[in-house]
């Protein structure tokens, strides 16, 4: 039960939107020379098998952490050494560790308070219960009227609870009665500092006289740093904060975000950033906060990475390091790639002297094309003013090779390759007889799932076409993203050796692809052909913000699968958790099998984070260490979008099973009858992990990202699967927009 309301309450992580960077100013320590000292992070280890949930400094100095153990309770540990040593002062009462631990906040002054939240009969209704424990561990539970989400304490010991409509109240320690009102109003978050609490609303600060309720003027400083950008910091998840609070003895106060850790004296001229988020974890775009501790002049951050891994993070000063980077290596995607921005905050940690200027050419918010980017960028290479390490996602590699602009990464990745392996099918795949121009980091499988003997005989766009003549065979998903889908085991065969369309290939994906959308829709019932209406005219939601790997994730509509409701599914496999997925629902139902997806081109693999460095690099040895980086199991371990190209990883990946004991994921679905069917993910056996590994090992071809081409393609061929255009008329409209772009 317990695993069913972390589920219930985790809810979808939201990018976290951060105040703007200020000036680096390492305020609190005494810099020793000119340019020298910087605040540098380290982690600290958490005690084994404990999600923390606060961390906290007592009146003693010690820190205070407290979390949820594997044994199911939760404990409280202290450390008189910043974390190298914790030792469990106690454990709270087993009576209560069933329960859902909603808030829980730790008192500097010892002991602290929580939430729980129990089950009732009724799915809607929930029990609030208020727990007080003291810093011997003696428990009080006292039942709740009040719905409250978050607690803060006050150095004095006094708390403040958030309610769900968004009310601040000081609390009763004991029994979690309001005492006063301190304001009925909306707001986000809070915090405190000194006698005064801060409610974070939409757009200002407000502050409040803790004692008497009263409001106080507004730090108009403090409120130009923390909303100049707009920044929203209502809470969208349960799994941690945009922004946390501390405050040291002389009430100065500090909060950290994405951006870093900032310094502010209420009423004070200035906020100063003490630790620059872009040089460290922070600036994860995955990362949410639960706490700030500010101890001395050292800081600590616990938080949660991709709402699952808590992470206790220390900043300590260093006045022997430069205080700015001396060096700067300069990166370049087209779109924003979740796997560069990671590997660049554990790179910067590596590497303290180099500092990582990311450039994003489309930022999805300027109106700028994928064409308006690649001329700029192009333009920028021509002079000279290329970046050191290009992404090339989206972008030709056969184009920037046979300019000379690449240097071959041959020597570059023989360190990662001698040392820890990697897939050499899938690394090797940009290899020409005269260079490696480019390697990617990460990929997805072109895959179909679904009914065996259906998927014994798909194989080219006629054979998918006969499939989707058979009603309910296909997802509904699946036809208006036909194009989308497709393109990936396609596009490569229409180039010619001069990279210039095939348009005899061209115009056999079109008419297929046209073909398989009539066929589909003129066997469809009128509901599926509501649901196809309604996915065209945006009624139901798209995934655009996510990866190419995850847009077109096969996963999409699994339930669909497990109903019957759905007999092939077509798209790209991108973790070892959807694998688990499919052949669960093949465990159970024995009516998923899964195959590569062959259509103009068979054994293709979505390649994401496809590095190479530029020839003319200012930073050409720094940019073959990123490379070496991105490759190391360092950066490829974990559940990032994609399959790992590094074997270390890749075996690990598929050796350690994730879900332990308790199993996976549990899902329901509703059949053909409408009854109730459940899903439950099970980690695949070896032999469904030797089923992967083979065919991982028959992938050879590298699916076309060029962005522009897609773009152009997709567009087309949605225009005439709604009848708007024939297919000769896509076609040649194709043709039209490609030679005129490949002219300019």
């Amino acid at each position: 039960m317990k695993r069913k309301w972390k589920s219930f309450f985790a809810g979808v992580l939201a990018a976290a939107t951060c105040v703007s960077a200020l000036p680096a100013a390492p305020a609190l320590a005494e810099e020793t020379e000119l340019g020298m000292g910087r605040y540098l992070e380290s982690e600290v280890a958490l005690p084994d098998g404990v999600s923390a949930r606060d961390v906290e400094k007592l009146e003693d100095g010690s820190l205070a952490l407290i979390g949820e153990t594997e044994e199911g309770g939760t404990a409280v540990y202290t450390s008189t050494d910043g974390g190298e040593i914790w030792e469990q002062s106690y454990v709270l009462p087993q009576e209560y560790a069933g329960l859902y631990l909603a808030a829980v906040q730790l008192s500097p002054k010892g002991g602290g308070a929580a939430i729980l939240l129990e089950e009732t009969d009724d799915p809607s209704q929930m029990n609030y219960t208020f727990l007080s424990f003291d810093a011997s561990g003696n428990a009080q539970a006292t039942p709740l009227e009040n719905e409250f989400w978050l607690l803060e304490f006050t150095p004095g010991g006094e708390l403040l609870g958030m309610s769900y409509n968004n009310g601040v109240s000081c609390l009763d320690t004991a029994t979690g009665a309001v005492s006063r009102e301190i304001s009925s109003g909306a707001a986000d978050m809070i915090g405190v500092c000194g006698d005064e609490a801060l409610l974070l609303t939409e757009g200002e600060v407000q502050r409040y006289d803790i004692a008497t309720g009263e409001p106080l003027s507004r730090d108009d400083v403090l409120n130009e740093a923390l909303y100049a950008d707009g920044t929203s910091y209502m809470m969208m998840s349960s799994s941690g904060y945009q922004i946390v609070f501390a405050q040291d003895e002389e009430n100065r106060l500090y909060y950290c975000t994405n951006k870093g850790i900032f310094s502010h004296m209420m009423d004070g001229s200035v906020v100063e950033q003490i630790v620059d988020g872009t040089l460290t974890t922070l600036s994860l775009p995955n990362l949410l906060f639960r706490s700030l501790v500010a101890a001395d002049q050292t800081f600590y951050v616990l938080c949660t990475e991709d709402g699952v891994n808590m992470r206790l993070l220390k900043y300590e000063y260093a006045p022997d390091v430069s205080s700015t980077p001396e060096k700067e290596l300069t990166v370049y995607s087209l779109t924003e790639n979740d796997i560069v921005r990671q590997a660049i905050v554990t790179f910067q940690k590596k590497y303290p002297d180099t500092y990582v200027n990311y450039r994003v050419g489309m930022s999805g918010e300027d109106g700028v094309t994928a064409a308006d980017a690649m001329r700029t960028l192009n333009t920028d290479i021509l002079a000279g003013n290329g970046p050191d390490v290009l992404v090339l996602d989206g972008m030709s590699v056969d184009t920037y090779a046979s300019q000379g602009v690449l240097m071959d990464l041959t020597d570059v990745i023989a360190e990662v390759r001698d040392s820890e392996g990697l897939l050499e099918n899938i690394a090797d795949a940009y290899r020409t007889e005269d260079m490696l121009p480019a390697v990617p980091a990460r990929f997805g499988i072109e895959m179909a799932a679904g009914d065996p003997e259906l998927l014994s005989g798909l194989s080219g766009l006629t054979s998918l076409e006969e499939i989707a003549a058979q009603q309910g065979a296909l997802n509904p998903f699946d036809i208006v993203n036909l194009p989308d889908l497709l393109y990936p085991v396609c596009a490569g065969s229409w180039k010619k050796d001069d990279q210039t369309i095939d348009q005899e290939k061209l115009a056999e994906f079109v008419n297929g692809v046209k073909n398989i959308s009539d066929v589909y829709r003129a066997s469809a019932s009128p509901e599926t052909l509501e649901d196809l209406t309604m996915y065209e005219d945006g009624t139901y939601a798209m995934w655009s913000d996510l990866s190419d790997i995850e847009q077109n994730s096969l996963v999409y509509g699994i339930l669909d699968l497990h109903a019957g409701t759905t007999k092939v599914k077509l798209g790209t496999l991108g973790s070892i958790i959807d694998y688990s997925g499919l052949v669960s629902v093949n465990g159970q139902t024995g009516t998923c099998a899964v195959k590569t997806l062959s259509m103009q081109q068979s054994g293709v693999f979505y390649p994401s984070g496809i590095l190479s460095v530029l020839n003319t690099a200012k930073e050409q040895e720094r940019a073959c260490d990123f490379v070496v980086h991105l490759l190391s199991a360092e950066s490829q371990n974990g559940n990032a979008s994609g399959f790992p190209v590094n074997r270390t990883s890749f075996d690990k990946l598929l050796s350690e099973d994730q879900y332990g004991e308790d199993g996976g994921y549990s899902m329901s679905s509703s059949d053909e009858e409408g009854n109730m069917v459940d899903l439950q993910y099970v980690w695949p056996t070896e032999e469904e992990m030797d089923t992967l590994r083979e065919i991982v090992e028959s992938l050879s071809v590298c699916a076309d990202t060029e962005r522009v081409q897609r773009d152009t393609v997709i567009e087309e061929v949605k225009r005439c699967m709604g009848g708007e255009i024939s297919a000769d008329e896509a076609v040649n409209s194709i043709m039209q927009k490609l030679n005129l772009y490949l002219a300019e």
